[in-house]
């Protein structure tokens, strides 16, 4: 079983967690923040999410950083300033998303039922394949700035575990 924790809110969690599961990907999609990192620190986690900025919880970097220490991806809002010294030496594979144009995964058109994704640069997947420079179209309703968001890092995780997924046609 495969374990993924997002650092953000509850509703993107929620929104983010329910679209995995529908999509059949069999991975454990934990929430982390400020009072529940103390007890899944030592959880080995294939890839974080963060969605947020990070900054409040200075007072919990070495159980940000032990956690970070065995991840095999960090996908990550590259839109936020934040200061991303608290997540610590890290050696994973660093997927950035977001709406500017050096993201590793962005936006190239955005409609009021659809969104054309654009992988900028190239990806190796948790089974070892390479997800090579494209662009996807992903349905969805009531498209707004936040869902975007959303619908990136859905993407991206159903894309870097495309050979563990049942379904091959995304339902976001």
């Amino acid at each position: 079983m495969s374990f993924i924790g997002i650092i953000g809110d509850r509703k993107n969690y929620s929104f983010i967690k329910n679209a995995i599961a529908k999509n059949g990907a069999k991975i454990d999609v934990i929430y982390i923040d400020n009072e529940n990192i103390e007890n899944i620190k030592n959880i080995k986690f294939d890839m974080i999410v963060v969605t947020k900025e990070i900054n409040d919880m200075y007072t919990k970097q070495k159980y940000i950083e032990q956690i970070m220490k065995n991840i095999k991806y960090l996908l990550i809002n590259s839109d936020i300033k934040s200061d991303m010294n608290i997540l610590g030496q890290i050696k994973c594979q660093i997927i950035t998303y977001g709406l500017n144009q050096k993201a590793t995964i962005t936006v190239s058109s955005v409609k009021e039922d659809n969104i054309l994704v654009c992988i900028q640069r190239n990806i190796e997947t948790i089974n070892g394949n390479v997800i090579e420079e494209q662009e996807c179209n992903i349905k969805s309703e009531n498209i707004n700035t936040n869902k975007i968001y959303n619908l990136l890092i859905i993407f991206t995780i159903l894309e870097v575990y495309k050979e563990n997924i049942s379904k091959k046609n995304y339902k976001i």
